[in-house]
Order: structure tokens, then C-alpha cells, then sequence
């Protein structure tokens, strides 16, 4: 027997988690207390009154009382144990590996430790200000992670966390929509075994995160289609303000939603109109830190600055032209002919409308598809062909679900429609488009469902469990058994994965291109070390692969090495407020920048310069 009621409640208590974690940091941000004593303190009396409010009141009135039992089947089992061997696994191969993507090193996880060297989340300048304007929810459950632990060893399961709880959200949908047990477990299946989403759930990208809130959003939504609480609202406005300080690319993916139960409401239950009006308040409680500094710096609240994603034009040829590239992220396969056939027709096609497939006005940098497992490029095949005939069978048949599947549908396919529309295409925005692979998963398990021919319900979820096991055991950056390497002659060869041979403090550049690229870093961190100099000004430029200096110059996560921009010249150099330049006792200049244009060298009295690799060393 099987009880699978507690998810809802396991939702709730997520989103109030989720919700008081952010509040709190913004509170103590705002007195500079951001400290791992207060943290710790904090995060003590949360939970002790969490367990007497338990115990005391939701215990007695039964809250938590079991509900509907499940009787399980071979197959059941079979579904069961494959999600449950994925998440394993990908829980090992989290804690395995330390942040290693160039992403996570740039801008993730150096913005976290500026946080916690300036004890709050104020903006600060950096040359890189992806640290500042993207979402910062994922980085705050970072930083109180690493308050916690005083590493960045749990730093990879905030990802890992999220699709455990998407996998859990979307069984929870599909029995909402009416799903049972073999249904609820086929749709988690799908989700579990997105390729993207695996190689995502190991790493400190933001795109697993995002599609949790957005899914929650969703479950609030059909909820209150059902029941008409208005609890379901408050869920919905909570969720969507987590989705929002989160990512960007929720407001594309959420906005269809947003819509639908505005027109439910205003057609069916126009008395309780007055309860929208709760969702933009709570957005606005939830993001008004981020958004107040976003617009001090930038000007406005949901400023992208320089990044250069936004489309630059909008009509018919352009949607088009990002749509067909967009799915054809999602056909790639191990075979470099067919994937030259997918790129050739993608080429017609734009030839035939007359599109340029390279315009810089809708494309960053040029068109083109392969097979990779890396979680940058990673392309889910397998997965959007079974979307494909589920789609299909649905259409083919009108009458085959309530109007609630349909809304649903029309959703989601609007997300993907907006999102094409308003952002550029890039080689690498399957990683983004993972929300929309995570919706879909309950209509892929309601669709599959109602196909009467058993062995077809087996082969299909053993085929999609045979079909991630590439991605889940050789992922290219965190690989767990082998790493696959495609020689100049177009031969595959597999080696031992790094963690095998190398210590966890020499694993996190192991996701960059450049072979050992930490090491003229960490001899410069060396030296810094034998000068007991640990205020350190850094002028360089976005990408530098930043985290990189704070793992090597600090012994731990609370020690007293201190590291600043210099010499920036975008919109956050208004955050100075001091000059920097006289407290510091060594610079590190990347030698892309000219040393005549640095003003802090200029004023600067240091004398001797010494270089390592990439970065000069001034002191």
C-alpha cells in the first residue's frame, strides 16, 4: 500500500520555506547582519517553532492524516524504482562534484560570496553584472546553505532539491487532472528522465529552480479551478513570486497562466475578482529588495543591461524563424549525418520564407545543432517526439479530455510561443525552454494512460529510462562511471571521470574548455597567501571565472580575505562607496585590459607585477 497525500502539504510548506528564507535575508541584509552566527540562529528558532506549532496544533487536528491508499503492480514498481534510481544518483553526483560550470563560476556563485563578504545583498560594483540584475532566489538558498556548512558542499542541491520537488509537483497536477496511480507515476517518469533537467539537477543553474515555482503556479491554478478556495490564489501569487525573483523567463512561461485565471474568475467567479489584486501585492513584497536595486542601478526593475537576449524585432518572419530553430534544439541524436539533415532543412526552411537563419537582430552567435552532454546543449530528442504524438493523439481526438487539459495545452504552448518571440535565439536555450519540458510531463501521463495496450505502457517508460542513462551516468561536466571524448577523427573514447584522480578542490574548473586553467590561479593564490594580503582589488571583464579566486585565497567560506572590483565602467560602478583602490595591498588585472587605462595601477604604489597565465599580479 501506498500514500501519496502528503504531497500537497509537502507543497505548501515548501512555498512558506521558500518565502519566509527570502524575507528573513532581505531583513538582515538590510541591517548588514548577514552572518553565519545569526543565520544558524535563525534557521534554530524557525525550526523549533515549526515543530511546537506541529505538535501543538496541526498534530491534534489531524492535518497530516493519511488519506487514499494505493494498491501497487509490477509496473508500479517498475516506475517507482526508476525515479527513485535517478534521484540517487544525481543526489551523488551533486554532492560529488563542486560548482564547475563557467556560468556558476562568473556570476553564481561569486555573487554569493560577495553577499557574504559584505554581510547583505546590496548591489556592488562588478564587471560582470549578471551578479547583480539576474534573479537571486537560488543564490540566497546557496548562501544560507553555505552559512550552514561553511563549504559550498551543498551548494549543487538546490538544483537537485527542485526537481525532486518538480517530480513530486507533477504527479501531484496529474492527479488533480484526474490521473491515477499508474498515470501520476508515468508523468514523473517523464519529468525525472528529461535529459536536460538531469544534467541541470547536478549544477548551480537557475532553469530547474524556475520550473518548480512554475509548476507550483500551475497546481494552484487547477486547484482552484476545482475548488474555488482562495487559498489556491495565495499559493498562485506566492509561487509566481518566486518563480519571478527566480529567472527572467518566468515571465513568459507564467504570463498564459496569469491569463487563464484571470478570464476564469472574471467569467465564472467574478466575486472573487477582488482576490487578484492580492498577486501583484505579493509579487511586490516578495521581489521589492531586488527590484528597488535592480532600478537604482539600471533604471528599471527587470533591467537585462548589456546581455543583448531581447529580439530586436518582432513579426511574423522572425517568431517563425526562432520556433522552427527553437525545436530544433530538440532533435539532435549521436549521429553527425542526421543532424546534418536537421540543420540543412532548418536552412530550407528559412531559405523558402526568405529568413536569414544568422540574423544578428534575432540570433546570438550563428546557427547551428549537435549532439552534447553538456547541460548547455543538451538536446531532449526522445522526449519532445513523445510530446509530439501525445500532442497529436490529443488533437486527432476533441473529446478527450475536459476543457482543463485544453486550457492547459493552449498554456503552455503560448509560453513557448512568447518565449520565442521576445528572445533570441541561442545554441544554448534548450537549458532555458527545461520549464516547458517539465509542464508537459502531466499531459504526457494522461495522454499515455489511456492507451489500452500494456506492453505499449511498459515499453515506453523503459525506453525513456534506457534513454537518459547517457546523460544521468556521463554527464560531460560531472560524469559518474565515464567521460565521453569525440577525437578529431570523429572516434569516441572513454575516460575515468576527474573525481577519480583529482581532490575536490582541483574539480572545479573541470567544466571549462581550457585544460587546467586553475592552475596559474591557484599559484597566484599562492603567492598572494606568502604576502598576508587579503584585501585584493580585481579588474577584469564578464566570464572571468571569478569563484575560482575566492576557492583558492580563502581557507574557508568566513575567512578574512576580501576581494573587489576595480576600474568598472558599466551601470554598477555607482555602488562604490569608498575608494577601494587605497585598501587593497595587491591587484589582479586580467591581461586582456590594458594597464594604461587602469586609474587604480595609476594611484596605486605598488611597484613589483608578476604574471600568472591569464592575470597579472600587481602588489
Amino acid at each position: 500500500m501506498y500514500n501519496l497525500d502528503i504531497r500537497e502539504k509537502v507543497l505548501w510548506f515548501l512555498i512558506i520555506f521558500a518565502s519566509v528564507l527570502v524575507i528573513s535575508t532581505e531583513i538582515l541584509s538590510y541591517f548588514n547582519l548577514l552572518e553565519r552566527k545569526i543565520i544558524i540562529s535563525m534557521w534554530i528558532l524557525i525550526f523549533l517553532f515549526g515543530f511546537l506549532f506541529y505538535f501543538k496544533t496541526l498534530l491534534k487536528k489531524k492535518v497530516f492524516k493519511l488519506g487514499n491508499y494505493y494498491s501497487l503492480n509490477i509496473e508500479n514498481f517498475f516506475l517507482i524504482i526508476s525515479i527513485i534510481l535517478i534521484v540517487l544518483l544525481t543526489f551523488l553526483i551533486s554532492l560529488t562534484y563542486p560548482p564547475n560550470t563557467p556560468d556558476g563560476l562568473s556570476y553564481h556563485m561569486p555573487r554569493v560570496m560577495q553577499w557574504i563578504q559584505n554581510k547583505n545583498v546590496n548591489f556592488y560594483p562588478t564587471s560582470d553584472t549578471r551578479q547583480l540584475y539576474l534573479g537571486p532566489f537560488s543564490g540566497f538558498v546557496i548562501m544560507h546553505f553555505m552559512f550552514l556548512v561553511n563549504s559550498d558542499f551543498l551548494s549543487n542541491l538546490v538544483q537537485w532539491f527542485a526537481m525532486v520537488f518538480c517530480i513530486m509537483n507533477v504527479s501531484l497536477i496529474t492527479k488533480k487532472l484526474g490521473g491515477n496511480l499508474n498515470t501520476q507515476l508515468i508523468s514523473a517518469l517523464f519529468c525525472a528522465t528529461i535529459p536536460m533537467g538531469i544534467l541541470q539537477s547536478t549544477g548551480t543553474q537557475t532553469d530547474y529552480v524556475v520550473s518548480l515555482w512554475i509548476l507550483s503556479i500551475v497546481f494552484f491554478l487547477i486547484s482552484y479551478l476545482i475548488d474555488n478556495k482562495k487559498k489556491n490564489v495565495l499559493g498562485f501569487a506566492i509561487s509566481l513570486s518566486l518563480a519571478i525573483l527566480t529567472k527572467q523567463t518566468a515571465y513568459f512561461f507564467a504570463l498564459p497562466f496569469c491569463i487563464w485565471l484571470f478570464i476564469y474568475i472574471l467569467k465564472s467567479k467574478p466575486k472573487h475578482f477582488k482576490y487578484l489584486f492580492f498577486i501583484p501585492l505579493i509579487i511586490l513584497i516578495i521581489n521589492f529588495g531586488h527590484y528597488t536595486r535592480t532600478y537604482k542601478t539600471f533604471g528599471n526593475p527587470i533591467s537585462s543591461d548589456n546581455l543583448g537576449v531581447k529580439s530586436e524585432i518582432i513579426n511574423l518572419q522572425s517568431i517563425s524563424s526562432n520556433i522552427v530553430r527553437n525545436i530544433s534544439l530538440n532533435m539532435s541524436v549521436p549521429n553527425a549525418k542526421i543532424n546534418e539533415t536537421t540543420r540543412n532543412l532548418v536552412k530550407k526552411f528559412h531559405s523558402f520564407f526568405k529568413i536569414d537563419p544568422n540574423d544578428k537582430r534575432t540570433t546570438i552567435r550563428k546557427y547551428y545543432i549537435y549532439f552534447s552532454l553538456k547541460e548547455k546543449l543538451a538536446s531532449n530528442t526522445l522526449h519532445f517526439l513523445i510530446l509530439i504524438l501525445c500532442i497529436t493523439l490529443f488533437l486527432l481526438k476533441k473529446n478527450f479530455y475536459q476543457k482543463k487539459i485544453s486550457y492547459y495545452f493552449i498554456s503552455l504552448l503560448a509560453g513557448f510561443i512568447l518565449f520565442s518571440a521576445l528572445l533570441k535565439w541561442q545554441p544554448y536555450g534548450n537549458r532555458l525552454l527545461l520549464p516547458i519540458f517539465v509542464l508537459s510531463s502531466p499531459l504526457v501521463g494522461l495522454i499515455l494512460s489511456k492507451f489500452k495496450n500494456k506492453f505499449f505502457l511498459i515499453i515506453i517508460p523503459l525506453i525513456m529510462f534506457l534513454y537518459c542513462l547517457p546523460y544521468l551516468l556521463m554527464n560531460d561536466m560531472r560524469p559518474l562511471i565515464k567521460k565521453v571524448v569525440k577525437e578529431k577523427n570523429y572516434k569516441i573514447r572513454f575516460i575515468e571521470p576527474d573525481y577519480k584522480n583529482k581532490i575536490r578542490k582541483n574539480l572545479y574548473s573541470t567544466g571549462l574548455m581550457i585544460p587546467k586553467y586553475d592552475v596559474p590561479i591557484s599559484q597566484l593564490s599562492e603567492f598572494i597567501k606568502k604576502l598576508e594580503c587579503e584585501t585584493i582589488g580585481f579588474i577584469s571583464t564578464n566570464n572571468s571565472m571569478e569563484y575560482l579566486f575566492w576557492i583558492f585565497l580563502k581557507d574557508n567560506t568566513v575567512s578574512n580575505t576580501k576581494i573587489y572590483y576595480l576600474d568598472v565602467k558599466n551601470k554598477s560602478s555607482k555602488n562604490y562607496r569608498r575608494p577601494r583602490e587605497k585598501e587593497v595591498c595587491a591587484i589582479i588585472k586580467n591581461f586582456r585590459i590594458n594597464e594604461d587605462n587602469s586609474e587604480s595601477i595609476k594611484k596605486s604604489s605598488f611597484r613589483n607585477k608578476q604574471i600568472f597565465g591569464d592575470y597579472v599580479l600587481y602588489f
